[in-house]
């Protein structure tokens, strides 16, 4: 992929899609720019191992927790995927922070939250790396991880010892930890159920 792209621009991150444990004939590429993406957008439709290449902006997926993965949330990227589902085909991008199609804004603060959301986290993320990923934000009280039948889903919350604390946390939305762009933001007020 990185010699497809080559001369489009910095290629910063490389993510497969698999399902089932097999490559799906996708994937999503984070590359430096958005004048980058533009020409990745332009090798639309070329041939990468003889099959045509289909390479598009990579979209929100309609997000059902703050900070949820997409462009929306990212910026220079474009996502891509094989016309076919063949072992070829693989597509160009996700985004960073502050570009691609409208930089999504954080979810308004709700006054005196301690709480962020972290999206995006490595499987292999433990409290420690996250208290030190968050460190110059304030003293971190709890993590609490997000899982579904046991197993890890890449998400958690974190909560603060001060409220200040949450808006230097969502600072670093699309910062790096272990390899992935991290999703940080606020928690929207919870919903109470009569």
């Amino acid at each position: 992929m990185k010699a497809f792209l080559k001369g489009c621009g910095k290629v910063k991150q490389i993510y497969w899609i698999m399902q089932d444990g097999k490559f799906s004939g996708k994937g999503i590429v984070t590359l430096d720019s958005a004048a980058s993406v533009q020409k990745a957008l332009a090798k639309n439709g070329e041939n990468l191992m003889d099959r045509p290449i289909q390479i598009e902006v990579a979209s929100d997926r309609g997000q059902a927790s703050p900070g949820g993965r997409g462009a929306g949330r990212g910026g220079p990227g474009a996502g891509g995927r094989g016309q076919d589902r063949g072992s070829a085909g693989r597509g160009a991008g996700r985004g960073a922070p502050g570009g691609g199609r409208g930089a999504r804004q954080p979810t308004p603060k709700t006054p005196g939250s301690k709480t962020v959301y972290l999206g995006n986290l490595p499987y292999t993320v433990d409290e420690d790396q996250v208290r030190s990923f968050l460190k110059e934000c304030g003293n971190v009280t709890s993590i609490r991880w997000v899982e579904r039948e046991g197993q890890f889903k890449g998400c958690g919350f974190v909560d603060f010892e001060h409220t200040d604390s949450t808006d230097k946390a969502v600072a670093l939305a699309g910062a790096d930890l272990g390899g992935r762009s991290v999703n940080v933001d606020h928690v929207p007020p919870s919903k109470k159920r009569s």
